[in-house]
């Protein structure tokens, strides 16, 4: 792997972010390399993607704000949800915790769901700068094509387009040019597009991670939005909750912290 070239500097402390991310090989390389090194990890969601928490890693942890009080005090926005389609699932297998991506890709990316996208976002969400998050990449290009095909500016990203034209697309989204952004695995961490005041969610997941992080895509604090709508076309509020719940998180490996949401 290319990561195990790279020169490291000494450190006595390492700041990792996105800590959620630890057990990833990358992560586990760069723990062996500072061994008598201090970690501290930095997240919006400290679990494994099956829920489980990251006390193999990690000593201790320092809850610095509770969703209800950051969005008291003006550092998020609420969520406001729709639940207009919950796809039926049954049959598609389950590997790592997740479902397996091709098998979800073919049963999301039909015509009907594809459709009801554009037509709920047209009678719900008409104007506000959109994020859609797929279950595949042809699924994103073809509910971007439905969006232009409406009349709606939308575009479509996914892991092999260049960062000089993704760089492009957010900008476009963020004057307001582009409305609607389709992305397969793109956008579900490291945006920062405060306009977004509509999250539209067509990608089921097992994962209360993948959940949380696109829903908080959608939630920073921007002059023009009171809320964000969360379109849920994927049934993860069935599943998962409301996408700005208070959680007790804890570090134990043992413990889902699904089990550990507030009501």
């Amino acid at each position: 792997a290319r990561f195990r070239q790279i020169q490291l500097p000494p450190a006595d402390l390492v700041i990792v972010d996105e800590a959620h991310c630890s057990l990833a090989k990358w992560f586990l390389w760069l723990f062996e390399q500072y061994r008598q090194a201090w970690f501290i990890g930095l997240t919006a969601t400290p679990c494994r993607t099956d829920g489980r928490g990251l006390g193999d890693l990690y000593q201790g942890m320092v809850q610095a704000v509770l969703p209800s009080q950051a969005i008291r005090e003006g550092y998020l926005v609420p969520t406001k949800v729709f639940a207009p389609y919950k796809p039926d699932l049954q049959g598609v297998r389950v590997q790592n915790g997740d479902y397996v991506q091709d098998q979800l890709a073919r049963r999301m990316d039909k015509p009907e769901i594809v459709g009801n996208v554009v037509e709920h976002w047209q009678r719900l969400a008409l104007g506000k700068p959109t994020l859609v998050f797929a279950s595949g990449v042809a699924h994103s290009m073809h509910i971007a094509d439905e969006f232009n095909r409406a009349g709606i500016k939308a575009e479509h990203v996914d892991g092999k387009t260049d960062l000089a034209i993704r760089d492009g697309v957010w900008d476009r989204l963020r004057s307001g040019e582009t409305k609607v952004v389709c992305n397969c695995n793109v956008a579900t961490e490291g945006i920062d597009v405060p306009p977004v005041s509509c999250i539209q969610d067509v990608r089921p997941t097992k994962s209360y991670i993948k959940f949380r992080q696109a829903a908080g895509r959608g939630q920073r604090p921007h002059p023009l939005k009171v809320n964000c709508l969360y379109l849920d076309h994927a049934g993860n509020v069935a599943q998962h909750g409301f996408p700005d719940a208070d959680v007790d998180w804890n570090l134990e490996p043992g413990k889902k912290i699904q089990d550990s949401i507030r009501e």
